[in-house]
């Protein structure tokens, strides 16, 4: 467990659909908070038993109340996790000759849940759907437009 981010405990039997990498853990499953979490704020998630499970945002005031960034425990989340991800996600994208438009960042498909980003020419368009991109959004921002050189 790491001792910097808060805990989160699920109940007996809804780590299932973690273990078959789902990013998603919905309110009902949180049996027990360990800490105070500000909304966005990277979450341990654990078992029941305390069996560390994925690294995830935490969002207190949606259905979704964690998305999970990472399922490995090795794994922090900091800014070179961020620049990793969008890096692999913008590399990953093949841009046409002549083709300016088009989608950067699909979210959940490229390990940024809540996280959709467009460019058209030579500006970015960013959607911060949820609580853990909303609150690295000055972050996320400054290494799109390194990555990419748009504005």
């Amino acid at each position: 467990m790491n001792d910097r981010n808060p805990s989160v405990f699920l109940g007996r039997g809804r780590e299932d659909s973690l273990r078959r990498r789902h990013p998603w853990i919905f309110s009902g499953a949180v049996s027990r908070l360990e800490g105070e979490p500000a909304s966005g704020e990277t979450v341990e998630v654990l078992s029941r038993d305390g069996e560390w499970l994925a690294r995830g945002a935490w969002s207190p005031h949606s259905q979704i109340r964690i998305r999970v960034w990472t399922f490995d425990e090795k794994e922090p989340v900091d800014e070179g996790f961020f620049r990793r991800r969008l890096e692999r996600a913008v590399r990953g994208r093949p841009e046409e000759p002549g083709e300016e438009c088009g989608r950067l960042v699909y979210s959940e498909s490229d390990g940024l849940p809540g996280l959709i980003v467009d460019r058209y020419g030579p500006w970015l368009v960013c959607q911060f759907l949820s609580a853990g991109p909303e609150a690295r959004r000055e972050t996320i921002g400054a290494l799109l437009t390194e990555i990419t050189g748009c504005r």
